[in-house]
């Protein structure tokens, strides 16, 4: 069953997964895939089953189902690998969801410490360019292209439309970054639709 792979592979793969991962792998195992395969045997669990599991739970989180798919990816692997399974992977028709990479942003209080090295910095369109891409993590052609009409200053966000994942993408603004965005706002005598007119698109 696949029920008795996982507690075999776990045995022999756990020890070598870092805890975060291992932790995710019981997680995911006993709170989306258990219920559904862990009685049913290895052979009997067919491509267009899992295409439907993955695709029900992508309904719920498309993280989540991919990372469920994996999981049962590797576990086949491993039995293939071991010889206790002697057929092909089920998993291998099955397409993963896009996935937004993560970025790494900084912290308020990194802002804030940043922030304070730029106050004697003479070029403030450098200077805010560079807080808005460390704050938000976003690219720099999406901030040399930032409009007004895709900034909300009251409530913090940015909405980037038609990223490179080809999805519409809301980022939240820290209070910091709100002021630098009001105070370019005020200040533009030209009412440009752009954030940085000077580099934006045309």
């Amino acid at each position: 069953s696949l029920q008795q792979l996982f507690e075999i592979f776990m045995k022999d793969k756990g020890e070598k997964l870092s805890p975060k991962t291992k932790e995710q792998y019981v997680g995911i195992w006993e709170r989306e895939i258990r219920s559904r395969f862990a009685r049913k045997k290895m052979a009997l669990i067919k491509p267009e089953t899992l295409k439907k599991f993955h695709h029900k739970l992508s309904q719920k989180s498309a993280y989540i189902a991919n990372r469920a798919i994996a999981i049962i990816r590797s576990m086949y692997n491993y039995a293939i690998r071991e010889c206790l399974y002697q057929y092909k992977n089920p998993t291998r028709s099955v397409i993963l969801n896009r996935e937004i990479p993560r970025v790494r942003a900084l912290t308020p209080k990194e802002l804030a410490n940043l922030l304070s090295t730029f106050k004697t910095y003479s070029d403030s369109n450098i200077k805010d360019f560079v807080l808005i891409a460390l704050s938000t993590g976003a690219r720099k052609s999406n901030i040399l292209s930032m409009k007004w009409e895709n900034i909300d200053l009251d409530i913090g966000k940015w909405l980037i439309p038609k990223t490179k994942t080809d999805q519409n993408v809301t980022l939240p603004l820290v209070p910091i970054i709100v002021d630098i965005l009001k105070k370019r706002k005020q200040y533009d005598i030209s009412n440009s639709v752009w954030v940085f007119p000077a580099h934006s698109k045309s």
